[in-house]
Order: structure tokens, then C-alpha cells, then sequence
């Protein structure tokens, strides 16, 4: 399993995963889990220390990052890889049909 620790200085930018992960608070405080399944929508989720987990399907974007001072956060397994995407990189809307 691998494990990352977050805090006011780190975080997990976008990235994109090869496989399905399940990530679990291990300990620490609280953290927000945003992804994006297809570069466009994008949904936030709060997951607590010692509550439920979540996954994120392969190929879907997905940041983290902790709303406390720090948080252990594991991974189902530690043999993947990642895309990282550009610092600038973000989920865009959808241009309007009416534009």
C-alpha cells in the first residue's frame, strides 16, 4: 500500500491514475477529494479520518488535499503509475451550445 502525507504545504495536484485506487484517511484530519471524470465536470468529496473510503476509476483526474494541518492518506496498492498533469491544468467547462 502506499501511503502519502499531506499538509499545508503539500498536496496532490491533478493527476490521472492507470488502474482503479481506493484512498482511505489513515489519520490526521480531514481531506477533499475532487475528481473529474473526463476533464470537464468535476465533484468534491470530504473524506474523514476513519470513515469511508473512496475510489477513483482509472483514467479519471483527481487532486487532494487536506482541510486541516495534515493527513496520512493511503492507497489500495503501490505498483501504478500517474499521469501528472501541467501545474496550469484544471477541468474546464463545457463551451456553451448558445455561444
Amino acid at each position: 500500500m502506499k501511503k502519502v502525507v499531506l499538509d499545508l504545504d503539500r498536496y496532490l495536484s491533478w493527476r490521472s491514475a492507470d488502474r482503479d485506487l481506493e484512498l482511505k484517511v489513515t489519520s490526521g484530519d480531514n481531506v477533499v477529494l475532487t475528481v473529474s471524470p473526463n476533464g470537464h465536470d468535476a465533484q468534491s468529496t470530504h473524506l474523514e479520518n476513519g470513515g469511508a473510503g473512496a475510489l477513483v476509476k482509472a483514467g479519471e483526474w483527481y487532486t487532494l488535499e487536506t482541510i486541516g494541518i495534515g493527513s496520512e492518506v493511503c492507497f489500495n496498492n503501490d505498483d501504478f503509475r500517474e499521469t501528472i498533469a501541467a501545474a496550469d491544468w484544471m477541468p474546464v467547462p463545457r463551451a456553451s451550445k448558445n455561444s
